[in-house]
């Protein structure tokens, strides 16, 4: 059986002011043609008052697309102050990152850093000197059995 497939949030906002929009033109034009058909109006005057229906239909479309335009535009606003949060936080732990390596380059005690398994992530000149093993070779080894 095929799963079904999640809609994302822009479309299921799309299709909702799509189906809002549609509701709305479609009580407008049956509406004021209802209004229209029961006031007795000559050929002139009708004409008239469709062309006032006509504008006022426009500016309720115009008035319907400022409305989720800026509504999106809040939105999008929101998305790039998060996006240059995101862009802080990467800066800020590139330079931690950069001050960490500095410190463990220049630090006069062997470091050797391992992941969780024991594997060597970071190895300093002075591990080199002190096992003998090159960082090149301990990197993605085994701290155990680079110091047996």
């Amino acid at each position: 059986m095929a799963e079904r497939q999640r809609r994302s949030p822009t479309s299921y906002a799309a299709s909702r002011i799509a189906i809002v929009y549609a509701l709305g033109a479609a009580l407008w034009v049956v509406l004021t043609d209802g209004v229209l058909q029961l006031l007795p109006f000559e050929a002139r005057t009708a004409s008239r008052v469709a062309t006032f229906k006509g504008v006022g239909f426009a500016i309720f479309t115009a008035c319907l697309l400022y409305a989720v335009l800026r509504r999106r535009s809040v939105i999008a606003d929101a998305e790039l102050a998060d996006l240059d949060r995101i862009g802080e936080a990467h800066s800020a732990l590139a330079e931690s990152e950069t001050r960490l390596s500095l410190i463990i380059g220049a630090a006069a005690e062997a470091i050797a850093i391992c992941d969780e398994n024991g594997v060597v992530r970071t190895w300093n000149q002075e591990a080199q000197r002190t096992f003998g093993r090159s960082e090149e070779d301990a990197i993605g080894e085994e701290l155990a059995s680079l110091i047996v």
